[in-house]
Parts: structure tokens; sequence; C-alpha cells
């Protein structure tokens, strides 16, 4: 068995591969919208260019109304930064996203940078002993 479940199961190299980057896209599409818009399918759909419909297939993991340009085009109008790997064959064929970082950075240090740099991410200042820290979500 390989990491690939459409080359095991009898496609293609390329279909396997091109399917995989399909189903990895769709499935980080739907934890954005599941983390977003939790229980609202039409806001969703406002905010991607979607219809309510499209939504509900994506959370159902029905692909077949998503080619792997539309699902790009949906990630990107989410701001969603997928990383598509092809692999040297489709066994290692992939799409992925980076996670936000969390970092305390001692307030005397680049907050000033990081309040800048950070302004659609979330930051907050709280105390730590005698030096206060800022958490900060950082995005790649």
């Amino acid at each position: 068995m390989s990491q690939n479940v459409f080359l095991d199961t009898g496609f293609s190299e390329e279909d396997a591969t091109v399917y995989a980057l399909e189903a990895d896209s769709a499935a980080a599409i739907a934890g954005f919208i599941r983390a977003r818009f939790t229980g609202n399918q039409t806001a969703a759909a406002k905010q991607l260019g979607l219809h309510q419909s499209e939504v509900s297939a994506l959370l159902a993991g029905n692909l077949a109304r998503f080619s792997l340009s539309k699902l790009i085009r949906v990630a990107r109008r989410a701001g969603i930064r997928l990383y598509l790997d092809m692999g040297d064959n489709a066994h290692g064929a992939s799409a992925t996203t980076l996670r936000p970082t969390i970092v305390d950075v001692p307030v005397n240090e680049v907050v000033a940078e990081l309040s800048v740099e950070l302004a659609p991410g979330r930051v907050e200042a709280k105390p730590a002993g005698k030096v206060a820290t800022k958490t900060a979500e950082v995005r790649h």
C-alpha cells in the first residue's frame, strides 16, 4: 500500500497524482470552512465565490464538481497558501498548507515589527513575570 489511495485502486500515475492533489486541496479548504464558518455554509459560499451546495459537497468530500484549477481558485479566495508537490511519482503527490506558528516574543524586542507584519493575524500582549510577552500568529 502506498500513501496514494488512487494509485492503489488502479488509476494511472498521472491520474492518481492529480486526484491526490485535488483531495488534499479540498481537505485544506474544508478545514478552513469548518474553522471559520462553523455551521454557516451560506457565509462560506459568499466569501469563497461558491454556491452553498458546492460548500456542502466540499465538506462531505464529494469532489466531482471540483477540478484542481477550481480548488486552487477557492483556496486563493480563502487566503490559504497551498503547496502542491507532484513528487517523483504518484506515491509522493500531496498538497499541504503551512499551519500558523505561535511564538512568544519579549515585548522589548521586535514588538513593533510584529505588529506591522502581522496586521491580518492575531496579536495580543500578555504579561509573563517581569517581562511581558507577545503572542502572535505567524503566517508564512
